[in-house]
């Protein structure tokens, strides 16, 4: 699939960040460079600001002490899964959902990297938004705001393929 870039967001003290008007894509690739927090927070994924029980998630977080933890929810969740972040934390990672542009459930795969100051941990999960719609919208949405210095940056890229 050739993947364009549709937008770029900078989210800075505020706790959402939005794509809307998407059409026409098949597959959503998004991305997720220096996320970091105000204070400690949960971030979680929405599409077309679905909160029902929609999403169907599993995966698993390898720590960097401790034993690996299940990624939630792990079905009928409202929304895509809980990332933890804080201010000491700067977060990377990706959003691939698929058939965005079908009536049938959208897969979707997540993937992301959580650096403290000392200790790197890896987060991964795969689910289905068992939903008819299109996909129009994505939102990202935080417990707490984005922090304002730390240049978080959100990219969204579409293929129609």
């Amino acid at each position: 699939a050739n993947f364009s870039l549709l937008g770029t967001n900078n989210p800075a003290s505020t706790t959402t960040s939005s794509f809307t008007g998407i059409s026409g894509k098949n597959e959503l690739f998004l991305t997720f460079t220096n996320v970091q927090l105000a204070s400690t927070g949960t971030i979680t994924f929405r599409i077309n600001a679905d909160s029902g029980s929609n999403y169907l998630s599993n995966g698993f977080i390898i720590p960097g002490t401790g034993a690996p933890a299940v990624f939630t929810p792990r079905g009928g969740g409202t929304h895509m899964g809980n990332l933890q972040g804080t201010n000491a934390d700067y977060s990377n990672g990706y959003v691939k959902i698929s058939g965005c542009n079908t009536t049938g459930p959208k897969p979707y795969q997540i993937v992301w990297f959580d650096y403290n100051g000392s200790i790197y941990s890896a987060y991964s999960a795969g689910g289905i938004w068992n939903n008819a719609s299109t996909v129009t919208s994505f939102d990202i949405t935080s417990t707490t705001n984005f922090n304002a210095g730390a240049a978080t940056t959100i990219k969204l890229y579409g293929s129609a393929a």
